[in-house]
């Protein structure tokens, strides 16, 4: 794990943006950008690390066009500064690539719906698919007892990945980001594992 600058150093390379020095943007962004890669890898284990970089990078551009952004008085490191802002770059970038994706996986099943269409034989056999997963679906929520064990398992079904959205059902938002992970996974193992026990999953 690579160590941030230090303090001093950060407020230095703060100075000399804020006083204009062009070089001070290259040396800030070689001395913060791969702890904060690194860091913000480990937060989001499943994205792809482009798309964190990106965030990063984003980060860092934002505040050394506009360094006057910082407020140096408070008690907040210029580094923590910069990852909140990369970690709302990153969270940001996955829910518009999350919904990219789920365009085309809808244009993808509007263009299957025309081909199908044509195809009495295919048309049928679609319907009698998809009326299994809805049973099945409707099962696995009948099963379950409570109203918000049926919101986490609606996410999953739906191929979320993002914890803030399971953290905003089990109203853990308040909570620091890798506590929130850690009752995400709790809460999803515990009503797979009971669901699995119905016979309802493999």
């Amino acid at each position: 794990m690579r160590d941030p600058p230090d303090r001093d150093t950060l407020c230095a390379l703060h100075a000399r943006l804020v006083s204009g020095d062009r070089l001070a943007s290259e040396e800030l962004s070689r001395r913060v950008l791969p702890a904060l890669v690194e860091e913000l890898v480990r937060k989001f284990p499943r994205a792809d690390e482009h798309l964190i970089r990106d965030g990063v990078i984003d980060a860092i551009l934002d505040y050394c066009t506009n360094p006057q952004r910082f407020d140096t008085g408070r008690e907040v490191p210029l580094d923590r500064f910069l990852a909140k802002a990369a970690w709302s770059n990153v969270d940001n970038l996955l829910v518009a690539e999350r919904r990219r994706k789920q365009r085309e996986r809808r244009a993808g099943e509007k263009k299957r719906e025309a081909d199908v269409g044509l195809d009495p034989l295919a048309r049928n056999i679609q319907q009698e698919e998809q009326e299994q997963a809805e049973q099945k679906r409707q099962a696995l929520f009948a099963a379950l007892k409570t109203p918000r064990d049926r919101e986490i398992l609606a996410l999953w079904l739906d191929g979320v990945k993002d914890t803030r959205e399971y953290a905003r059902v089990l109203h853990i938002t308040h909570l620091p980001f890798e506590q929130q992970k850690d009752e995400v996974y709790r809460n999803k193992e515990r009503i797979i594992r009971f669901l699995r026990r119905k016979g309802l999953l493999p």
